[in-house]
């Protein structure tokens, strides 16, 4: 409903909400899954401004950007920023002050997908954007309570089945990936030998195609180890603690059923459970580090 909520409004220029600009806020390590969204509004032909949140995390990551490539690529202005560094903010304040200077053109061409499709669907609406019309066919949603008497031919463009229609959207959105991976291909470079964050550079190891399968293999001799062998010891002190303790009880307390159950039934019951505490602790540690 809410998804419904925006998409009509991004449809209609009359409404008195829509927006002047849009602008779209990713971050740097989600960059290719958020641009996603970013085509698709841009598509629309609204001016729509880039957000790179997470400025801060760039070095850590090993990632760098070719900021003029990707505003190129993507027909907008890009406003790198750290909110939680409060870096890039006057500048994403400048850039939505100058909105009327960004592109508007869009990212994809929808005809693509299907070209009699959409050709045929151009002729009958000449001077409409292509993508609303899409949009419309496809998420079911009004085009403007204004505009919506204008529109009725297109239940003539939704005789498709609706697994033709969904297979449209798919290849769509595949489309889309690949123009946002060939643009990243160029724009976003990740090199983990210049990364200074700890995990990144202990995966750089352990992930190696050589040492890592040896330290694999190394931890699980130890997790085998620490199991069978090293468990022992916990486990023969805890064994010898209640033994202890069930012959204390025996030897203190008066004899009778009730010293035998106590002695030889709970206590004993109780240690027969815990020696295999340490060997479980030890195979959850090393569970936990593989993790």
């Amino acid at each position: 409903l809410d998804e419904n909520v925006v998409i009509e409004l991004l449809l209609n220029k009359n409404d008195k909400d829509f927006p002047d600009v849009a602008v779209v806020v990713t971050d740097v390590e989600n960059l290719k899954r958020n641009l996603l969204l970013f085509t698709q509004i841009k598509d629309l032909e609204i001016p729509t401004l880039l957000v790179i949140n997470m400025a801060d995390r760039m070095q850590k990551k090993g990632i760098s950007l070719d900021i003029n490539y990707l505003e190129t690529q993507l027909h907008t202005k890009i406003a790198v920023v750290s909110t939680r560094k409060n870096q890039g903010i006057d500048t994403l304040k400048e850039l939505i002050t100058n909105y009327g200077m960004l592109n508007t053109k869009p990212c994809l061409d929808i005809s693509t997908i299907d070209t009699t499709y959409f050709q045929n669907l151009k002729k009958t609406f000449s001077n409409q954007l292509l993508y609303k019309l899409w949009l419309v066919i496809t998420q079911d949603v009004n085009f403007g309570k204004i505009q919506r008497n204008d529109f009725d031919a297109l239940n003539d463009f939704k005789t498709k089945s609706n697994a033709d229609l969904k297979r449209l959207q798919q290849k769509e959105t595949i489309k889309r990936y690949q123009f946002i991976n060939n643009v990243l291909k160029k724009g976003l470079i990740v090199n983990l030998a210049n990364a200074t964050d700890l995990r990144i550079k202990l995966d750089r190891i352990l992930t190696h195609k050589i040492w890592g399968y040896l330290i694999f293999f190394v931890i699980l001799f130890l997790m085998f180890q620490a199991v069978y062998d090293w468990a022992t010891y916990p486990t023969d002190l805890i064994d010898e603690a209640f033994a202890s303790l069930a012959n204390w009880v025996k030897n203190t307390m008066p004899a009778g059923a009730f010293t035998n159950l106590l002695s030889e039934g709970i206590i004993a019951g109780i240690g027969g459970v815990m020696v295999f505490i340490p060997p479980i602790a030890f195979l959850f540690l090393f569970i936990s580090l593989l993790e």
